[in-house]
């Protein structure tokens, strides 16, 4: 018998808020160079995945659910490879 895999790379994180709850429902615009972008909202646990991994280079924008109260971040894709990263949003001063 023969069996072929393939490594699956997954991408992505979670996001939370100064108190530790999930993000969920928050806005993840992914910006691939070249290639086009994604707009993905994260789950009830705060995390998303990126579902193409078949890029160099790529911005990924973070912004709360409502979208006013917590500053957005933005981040090379590269911090969010392993899927190990998780993002903190900051209240807006």
């Amino acid at each position: 018998m023969v069996a072929f895999t393939q490594i699956a790379w997954a991408i992505g994180g979670r996001v939370s808020y100064p108190d530790g709850k999930p993000a969920s429902g928050a806005d993840v615009k992914v910006e691939l160079l070249d290639v086009g972008s994604y707009s993905l909202k994260t789950d009830a646990a705060g995390r998303f995945t990126i579902p193409d991994v078949d890029f160099l280079e790529a911005l990924i924008q973070v912004r709360g659910a409502d979208g006013q109260s917590f500053t957005a971040a933005a981040l090379p894709a590269r911090m969010f490879e392993g899927n190990g990263v998780s993002l903190v949003l900051q209240p807006k001063k």
